[in-house]
């Protein structure tokens, strides 16, 4: 440092030539951001001390490489609000970056720390945007140790490296990781998202820790990978909510459910995963949309019923051949509840499973499909094992061809309301069972 001249009352002033000071780090210097502002790479890397916000319709754009650090000790956010929104398009060469303060890997050792600080999960709050009526871009972007939030005080809701609330975006070939909470939260917020990698994201601290948090909003989630977070993706839909999709999703490794779902359930094809704490497609509550047709499409991951799940009334439950279903743990809690129309549409035995969630299962593992007065079942084509009663028939018609069942407690139970429909039943196969109807001699 040197002595370089005098402030204007007459002070010294000390410092480098040409070096840069804190305020130069500064996105507008500190100041909330009211009119479209772009940051270039060279600028980088930027620094963010406390909560700034891009408000007043204005649009925050980022050039490929810049890197922006959030402050580790006085807790740090960007949020946009009221009209303002995010364009961040990255390249493969230069991604954008948010990260800590604390992260040498990017930005350089912007503390002077010399390694003997090192970021951490939520080191920083987390982008915000819940800004009604706006599109924000998202390309190409790194998103690292953010998620932060406390009790009672600030971002509660969020707790993510990327909270989307209230607007929507487009987020494509990005990665979210190592976030104290969630890789990624979405409330009410109809986006798309491709190419994504969601991993780390794995507090044990935190039971709710996922890679990707969706409450409420339309999805379409293709092609992302979701690896080593405590769980892979939490889904929860109203039955007000379009039918959102998710398409050729990888989950490895995550710590819980590959996928948990709980509401309205989306379209699942072509997903995959290994090494999950629960490899399975989770769902749970009311599945179907009154006046809607909800498919279970095929995926390498089966469909698991947790507790009693629901289709509703005037609705529609439709099964692919290919498709598994498997009942969770407990016998008494684990049904699918048929209010609406259940259509099984396989060909053989062995098109379509409905099964115990046990490598080695026993009889009444799971408690089976009860069909309600009211409903309507076409059932082709499919095995029903391990269950405590497979189908259980309410005042619901009977309407059954090419049906295996094996190693139940019970096959098929009807009620005498159910029997004055005329049954329709062709190659119905009982194997292992404990007993096969009640009453018995249905077949």
């Amino acid at each position: 440092t040197i002595r370089n001249g005098q402030n204007a009352g007459g002070g010294s002033l000390n410092g480098t030539p040409k070096a840069r000071n804190s305020v130069n780090y500064l996105i507008n210097k500190g100041n909330s951001v009211s009119s479209n502002l772009t940051l270039s790479a060279s600028g980088s890397p930027y620094f963010v001390d406390g909560l700034q916000s891009v408000t007043a319709s204005s649009t925050l754009t980022l050039e490929p490489g810049v890197v922006i650090k959030f402050n580790a000790i006085n807790k740090s956010g960007l949020q946009f609000i009221n009209g303002g929104k995010l364009s961040a398009v990255g390249s493969s060469a230069n991604p954008i970056i948010f990260t800590s303060f604390y992260d040498d890997n990017y930005g350089g050792d912007t503390n002077g720390s010399v390694g003997s600080t090192s970021p951490s999960y939520g080191d920083w709050y987390g982008v915000r945007i819940d800004s009604p009526g706006t599109e924000s871009i998202i390309s190409r972007v790194l998103f690292r140790y953010g998620g932060w939030y406390y009790s009672g005080g600030g971002w509660t809701d969020s707790k993510a490296n990327l909270y989307i609330a209230n607007s929507s975006a487009s987020i494509s070939d990005s990665v979210f990781e190592y976030s104290y909470v969630y890789g990624a939260k979405l409330s009410n917020a109809s986006s798309t998202l491709v190419g994504n990698i969601f991993r780390y994201n794995n507090n044990s601290a935190e039971g709710a820790s996922s890679g990707l948090s969706s409450e409420l909003g339309t999805l379409t989630v293709n092609s992302n990978t979701f690896a080593n977070n405590k769980r892979g993706l939490y889904v929860v839909s109203s039955n007000f909510d379009s039918s959102s999709s998710f398409n050729s999703n990888t989950f490895t490794s995550n710590t819980n459910e590959a996928v948990y779902s709980s509401g309205r359930l989306g379209s699942y094809t072509n997903n995959s995963g290994s090494g999950n704490g629960v490899d399975a497609i989770y769902i749970s509550g009311t599945i179907t949309q009154n006046g809607a047709t909800t498919t279970l499409a095929v995926n390498s991951l089966p469909y698991l019923l947790n507790g009693s799940v629901t289709v509703a009334a005037s609705s529609t439950l439709a099964v692919n051949s290919g498709v598994a279903l498997k009942g969770w743990f407990n016998n008494s809690t684990s049904y699918l509840n048929v209010y609406g129309s259940l259509v099984v549409s396989g060909t053989n035995f062995s098109d379509i499973i409905f099964s115990s969630m046990f490598s080695s299962p026993a009889k009444g593992n799971w408690g089976g499909v009860r069909l309600y007065s009211g409903s309507y079942s076409s059932i082709s084509g499919a095995t029903f094992e391990y269950a405590n009663t497979a189908l259980t028939y309410n005042g619901s018609p009977i309407n059954l061809s090419n049906v295996k069942f094996n190693e139940n407690t019970l096959g098929v139970s009807a009620d005498s309301a159910s029997l004055a429909y005329p049954v329709s039943a062709s190659n119905i196969t009982f194997t292992s069972n404990t007993a096969t109807t009640s009453p018995g001699g249905l077949w």
